[in-house]
């Protein structure tokens, strides 16, 4: 058993043994760090914790007066500014560059969608 011990001191203090396990351990950070990105921070900017329902319940109470903006913003839990945002029909455009069509490809389109209403595969 002390031989056994000895043998296994001389090969932990041998720089292959050493180098071996710090590429290992490594590995195992390099692991570790990767998984850490994808999750977001704590207390990090949280998008969109609403329903479009409760937004439209929000904007019809507004433009009724019933209830102020801010007020509304405060009991449903949605960002003043998307409310009046949408009481304004301003920001209400998608996203990025909208998808362009010529002729052509709008008529194939539109060809395509009624031959498969009609059931004639193409």
């Amino acid at each position: 058993m002390f031989l056994e011990y000895k043998a296994f001191s001389r090969l932990k203090n041998d720089p292959k043994w050493i180098h071996l396990s710090q590429a290992k351990q490594k590995k195992a950070s390099s692991k570790l760090k990767k998984a850490r990105k994808s999750r977001r921070r704590l207390g990090a900017r949280q998008y969109k914790n609403y329903s479009n329902e409760m937004l439209e319940i929000a904007v019809d109470l507004v433009r009724k007066k019933q209830i102020s903006a801010r007020e509304a913003a405060r009991q449903f839990a949605i960002p003043k500014q998307t409310i009046l945002n949408n009481i304004n029909k301003s920001h209400t455009k998608s996203v990025g560059c909208p998808t362009r069509l010529s002729d052509e490809e709008a008529k194939f389109v539109k060809v395509s969608i009624s031959a498969g209403e009609f059931g004639c595969p193409l």
